[in-house]
């Protein structure tokens, strides 16, 4: 009976294979033919039409194959940027409408979007803001504030109550499933392993979670401010009563222009274009991020003048990952350091490329692959200049490799410091005695040849290595910081303790060299350079698959599945389960140098 359900496997498996290859061919010729289209036509008196539906990514191939499938209908930030720098200088472009469906992102993308969107409206284009969505938050209402005017349509709420952070503590569950966390942390804020060993947050993670809360809603109620012409004390009022919940509501304060609907709405932006008979030329952005800069008066990219942008996105950990530089995985999952080291060689090793911007946005990660990633920083830097542009986050390990460079550049918004040290260690012995009757017998050749099973405590004598080994990584980190920022390491350590900061507090402590966006950093590289900025070619690395690449890379991985298909479940749940325990081991009493989260505020 085994051999005839083996064999039907097979069959299906090899019938299977040749579906996926005949899928792939053609996908291969459609790439090819989407690859050929021309760029598209840009008529006079067009709308530039642009939907927010959330967070945009850092990065993302520009993909044919992908655009004639329909699967790529949004922009990353740099590609949204330049659609609106040519906007702002192609005559052919009379407006540019932002639809709000929902907000998400972090708020330095946002504020990059929002700068975008402003550099428009300050060449002379009206930029309308269209609520789409069912509720506008305040993220989404931040964006809004850079245009013109910000229309509502009919039940369409607002919400403007605020900020707030909601962090979960686990420290009871595990105390009752019987799992026993050892915790040992370098610096009073690095209050990642509260998460795991308390149920609640400590004095100090409160203090530092209200401070990123308290500049968050200062620079809310500026941009508010100075977006609408309001007085602040007004903007700030209306956050503390919290009840503005409708368009109508929002309008009296004058937060918004006019409650309409959708016809009214297109209505006008065909008046102000001059298209009133003819209705709206609307010209999606997607489409418009292929229209050549030929011709719009903007300066011609040099190829052999380049700055390169490096990416790290996502944790940092060691090894090469494939997911960072393939379209279909999730957005900054991960930065290998060999894929970094790579990238990084590439850029130094390419006489054309005269600077190098290493943008971060990631928690940190594992110390190891962070130093090594320092390393190379500190290698391109001896041969050309290096800044590092902060994006959402870049904290701890992300901070670690910042400290190589020749200046850092981050967001007001950004979230950054955790310069501090933590491991971990889970004990689940008790758990699977108490709970499934398991209990577990250890043999060694030595004292200490257990101590990263995770089935046993960890003695006085282990934990206080473990503390030692901390300390020393601890006082490298400060090293480190005193070293690139002109500091004693006394005073980088009153600043380190594992504490975050947005990037207003970082400047004011010596942490980042000047606030701005990722432009700010490639104009400021271009000049440490001696060039300019403006007329340089930019690649972007580590280069991304493109759809078509990436499903050619997968074939191998697919074929490989299919034989496969003859495990039984338990072998598949089995395996699974190894693969999984491998990686919590992996990582037993390591030091990390990074946030197990990102505090989200909304």
């Amino acid at each position: 009976m085994r051999f005839f359900s083996t064999l039907v496997a097979s069959v299906l498996g090899t019938f299977i294979a040749l579906g996926v290859m005949v899928f792939f061919v053609v996908l291969m010729f459609v790439g090819l033919a989407a690859s050929s289209n021309p760029e598209p036509p840009v008529l006079n008196n067009s709308t530039l039409v642009f939907r927010f539906e959330g967070a945009l990514p850092e990065y993302v191939a520009v993909d044919p194959l992908a655009a004639a499938l329909g699967e790529q209908a949004s922009l990353d930030l740099t590609q949204f940027e330049d659609v609106m720098r040519r906007a702002a200088v192609d005559d052919r472009i009379d407006a540019v409408v932002i639809e709000l469906e929902r907000g998400g992102g972090g708020w330095a993308s946002l504020e990059r979007m929002h700068t975008a969107l402003s550099a428009v409206k300050a060449a002379g284009k009206p930029v309308y803001a269209w609520g789409t969505g069912p509720i506008l938050d305040e993220s989404v209402f931040y964006l809004a504030t850079a245009a013109d005017s910000i229309f509502l349509p009919y039940e369409t709420l607002v919400e403007f109550n605020g900020f707030a952070s909601q962090m979960m503590y686990f420290g009871d569950a595990l105390d009752r499933l019987d799992i026993e966390v050892t915790a040992i942390r370098q610096g009073t804020y690095k209050s990642a392993v509260e998460t795991f060993t308390q149920d609640g947050p400590s004095a100090a993670s409160r203090e530092q979670t209200q401070a990123l809360l308290t500049s968050r809603r200062e620079r809310f109620v500026e941009a508010v401010a100075a977006g609408r012409s309001l007085d602040a004390t007004t903007i700030d009022q209306a956050l503390r009563n919290g009840d503005i919940v409708t368009g109508e509501a929002a309008g009296e304060l004058g937060l918004i222009d006019e409650v309409i609907y959708a016809k009214t709405f297109w209505d006008r932006v065909a008046a102000r274009t001059g298209r009133e008979e003819s209705g709206v030329r609307v010209l999606q952005a997607s489409s418009y991020q292929n229209v050549s800069e030929r011709g719009l008066n903007l300066p011609e990219r040099n190829p052999d003048e380049r700055i390169a942008i490096v990416y790290v996105e996502g944790a940092i950990q060691a090894g090469s990952t494939d997911q960072e530089t393939d379209p279909f995985a999730t957005s900054g999952d991960a930065t290998g350091s060999e894929t970094f080291l790579r990238a990084m060689a590439q850029a130094r090793e390419d006489d054309r490329v005269k600077a190098i911007v290493v943008r971060v946005n990631s928690p940190g990660g594992t110390v190891h692959a962070a130093e090594a990633m320092w390393k190379s920083i500190q290698d391109a830097r001896e041969e050309k200049p290096v800044v590092i542009s902060f994006g959402d986050v870049a904290a701890s390990g992300g901070y670690w490799i910042a400290t190589a460079g020749d200046a850092i550049v981050a967001s007001p918004h950004t979230i950054t410091g955790s310069i501090g040290v933590f491991s971990m260690m889970i004990n689940v012995s008790e758990a699977l005695d108490n709970r499934l009757g398991i209990d577990l017998h250890e043999e060694a050749s030595d004292p200490h040849a257990g101590m990263w099973s995770g089935t046993r405590a960890l003695t006085a004598e282990e934990q206080q290595w473990l503390a030692a080994q901390g300390d020393v990584t601890y006082q490298r980190f400060l090293k480190r910081v005193a070293d690139a920022r002109g500091m004693t390491i006394s005073d980088a350590d009153q600043v380190a303790q594992g504490r975050v900061w947005s990037g207003e507090d970082a400047l004011s402590r010596g942490l980042v060299d000047v606030l701005g966006g990722l432009d700010t950093a490639v104009n400021m590289a271009g000049v440490r350079a001696g060039i300019d900025a403006s007329s340089a070619t930019i690649v972007r690395l580590p280069k991304k698959k493109t759809l078509l690449e990436a499903l050619s890379s997968r074939m191998e991985g697919a074929s490989a599945q299919l034989a496969q298909l003859g495990r039984s479940p338990e072998r598949i749940a089995v395996d699974e389960g190894l693969q999984t325990l491998a990686a919590i081991r992996s990582h037993h009493g390591r030091p990390m140098a990074r946030m197990p989260y990102t505090p989200i505020i909304r």
